[in-house]
């Protein structure tokens, strides 16, 4: 209870006052001046200014004892209003303590409480993040297992499927092979220009291909199947090389087989080359379009060769000139005797001229073995000229000795490749050709789909051996010792009776261009000839 609204301070302040306006007490009692012990009160002895009587004193005594008991009062008052303030404020400063405690403390559940939270969120973050792992790491598990077994499927099926296509192409192969080799002497028969073609070759091919259409090949397995073909029936360049004469030579009687592989090649470089401009028609199945070409590149050859054998009998009068008699001597027939006993021994002269005449085709094309070491032995060479040629040129009237030409005429595969292909090519248009083909100090580049023939002599070939041809020579000089170049570069001396060399280039091989000129060739027996010469180096 607040006991100071009780008290009334402006009568006890109006009483304190008036005592002193009387001067009944002449001193101010002061809280020293007195003490409270239990519920007595003990006045100190204080001294007086005069001497009053009894009464006065009595009186005087009287006014301080009343004034100690309102000094006392007063006193107690005050002390139970300080009390009482004391209490209040101790109360409020409880009341704010323990607020302040109160508000800390729910700051603190507050800050636990957010904590908390907080702690929760990244716990349930966490769950989600680990159950969203789970998943994705499930889906690709999930993923890549059904991918291995896709592929795993695939590749059973895949090897499957070439296990069955395997088994038909070995037995087209099987028929192809059979096929072919049925009729491998009849194509043989009256085959002396490369330019002809076996038949049975071409149709094979396609009917090859027809079969595998039939049976459900598909046409990019059909396109290897035709380049199986080819490379089955084909020449590498070391086969080639050996052929015309640069090395691994084989005699001329197993030359044939070669000679047939290598009119395949042309065959099949001749097709491949028309893929470039004849496109495969919308509908049409590959071995139409495979006979397609054949056709095309067949007809594109008989017009070539009709032109080639035209051109050469419109140049060769051979009512002008007699063909000439050659026989054999007896030391003649002698010197061939020692020199191949097995084919010449039992040979009378005239068939042993007969059978040199036969062998002037293989030798003047370098198919023999003497032609790798640069030519026949002397006495041999000096018959084969004399005599043999002769008969050889009279039997196939596609030369004459001593007759002189005004014409150039790149070997056939050269002329494939240079576009000198059909018509009479007189000096100036070969001239013309030259100057424009080849520049001295320039680049030339193989232009051929797959190889390029670069023919050292080429004449004899274009002419079938026509000695009084011009002819276009290229002397190759390696780039380096292992060059495929070394063996051209090493026989430039050769001319074409020490027989027919040529190197097979990539398509893109670059040449520098060192030198062009024409020239004029004096041969065995004074026949003359000219020839354009044109000198380079792999670049």
């Amino acid at each position: 209870m607040d006991y100071s609204e009780n008290i009334n301070f402006k009568a006890l302040s109006t009483f304190h006052n008036n005592i002193n306006k009387n001067n009944s007490i002449s001193n101010t009692i002061k809280p020293n001046n007195y003490s409270l012990d239990k519920d007595t009160v003990e006045i100190n002895k204080t001294e007086t200014t005069s001497n009053d009587s009894k009464k006065s004193k009595l009186i005087k005594w009287g006014a301080i004892v009343g004034s100690g008991i309102v000094a006392t009062t007063i006193a107690v008052l005050t002390a139970k209003h300080i009390s009482v303030k004391n209490a209040k404020k101790a109360a409020e400063e409880l009341k704010k303590i323990k607020l302040q405690e109160l508000e800390k403390a729910k700051a603190e559940q507050l800050k636990k409480a957010e904590e908390a939270r907080i702690a929760q969120e990244k716990a349930l973050k966490a769950q989600q993040e680990a159950r969203e792992k789970a998943i994705q790491e499930a889906k690709i598990k999930a993923e890549k297992e059904a991918k291995i077994k896709a592929e795993k499927e695939a590749e059973a099926a895949r090897i499957a499927q070439e296990k069955a296509d395997k088994k038909i192409i070995d037995g087209l192969f099987k028929d192809f092979d059979e096929q072919l080799g049925a009729e491998k002497l009849k194509s043989h028969i009256g085959y002396n220009d490369e330019i002809n073609q076996p038949n049975v070759f071409e149709n094979g091919i396609v009917n090859t291909l027809k079969k595998a259409e039939d049976k459900g090949i598909s046409q990019d397995k059909i396109e290897n199947l035709y380049q199986t073909i080819a490379e089955k029936n084909s020449l590498n360049d070391t086969q080639i090389k050996g052929i015309s004469g640069s090395s691994n030579l084989l005699p001329y009687e197993s030359d044939f087989a070669k000679y047939e592989l290598r009119s395949r090649r042309q065959l099949f470089d001749g097709v491949e080359t028309l893929k470039e401009t004849t496109p495969q028609k919308e509908g049409e199945k590959y071995s139409e379009y495979i006979e397609r070409l054949i056709s095309t590149h067949k007809s594109n050859v008989e017009s070539q060769n009709e032109a080639h054998i035209k051109r050469i009998r419109d140049n060769i009068h051979y009512s002008d000139v007699e063909p000439p008699k050659a026989d054999l001597t007896d030391d003649e027939l002698k010197i061939l005797q020692e020199w191949r006993p097995e084919e010449y021994k039992d040979k009378s002269k005239e068939e042993a001229l007969q059978k040199l005449s036969g062998y002037c085709n293989f030798w003047t094309r370098g198919y023999t073995s003497e032609a790798k070491d640069g030519g026949l032995p002397e006495n041999i060479e000096h018959i084969l000229l004399s005599k043999a040629f002769p008969r050889y040129n009279s039997q196939t009237n596609l030369f004459r000795d001593g007759h002189k030409r005004e014409t150039i005429t790149p070997v056939a595969r050269w002329m494939n490749i240079t576009g000198l292909r059909t018509g009479e090519t007189t000096v100036k248009d070969a001239e013309k050709y030259i100057d424009e083909t080849f520049k001295v100090g320039q680049k030339y580049v193989a232009p051929s789909k797959q190889s390029c023939s670069m023919d050292l002599h080429s004449a004899h070939d274009a002419d079938f051996c026509d000695t009084s041809a011009n002819e276009l020579k290229f002397i190759i000089h390696p780039k380096s010792a292992t060059s495929k170049a070394a063996n051209i570069a090493s026989a430039t001396d050769h001319t074409f009776q020490y027989g027919h060399f040529e190197v097979i280039y990539p398509k893109g091989t670059e040449f520098n261009v060192l030198d062009k000129r024409l020239e004029e060739v004096e041969l065995h027996g004074g026949d003359k000839y000219y020839r354009w010469v044109v000198e380079m180096q792999e670049a």
